[in-house]
């Protein structure tokens, strides 16, 4: 057993061994399957596979999850024939997402372009 110097210590501070055992202490990490590059890890068995949570009705969401995938791809994480069909359905999920939101910002102004149709309508012209 190493020799710990015993000095007067504060309340809260841990006593440091010489720095000849600083290597020797165990530092913890999680447990992570060897998972040879260009493949996708497996589901963890200690945690079933649950759906994702991507919010992907709006453009933002999209460009968000495009990034994510890119980056495992990029690390290796995700096989890239993988990424890419999932790119590609990001992409038409986008695509989607900009119809639907132009069609909406067009039936609003129709709804007002009417609305000030009828307004028009109504109102009585003026005679000088």
């Amino acid at each position: 057993m190493p020799d710990i110097k015993k000095t007067p210590h504060r309340a809260g501070k841990r006593q440091m061994p010489p720095a000849s055992e600083a290597g020797k202490r165990r530092i913890h990490k999680a447990q992570v399957p060897d998972v040879p590059p260009g493949t996708s890890a497996p589901p963890s068995p200690a945690r079933p596979a649950s759906r994702c949570r991507v919010r992907l009705h709006d453009l933002r969401g999209v460009k968000s999850e495009l990034g994510v995938l890119y980056r495992q791809a990029k690390t290796g994480r995700l096989d890239p024939a993988t990424a890419t069909k999932l790119a590609f359905l990001l992409n038409s999920i986008a695509a989607i997402v900009q119809s639907t939101e132009l069609e909406q910002r067009i039936s609003q102004l129709e709804t007002r372009a009417n609305a000030y149709d009828a307004q028009q309508i109504d109102r009585p012209t003026r005679q000088p």
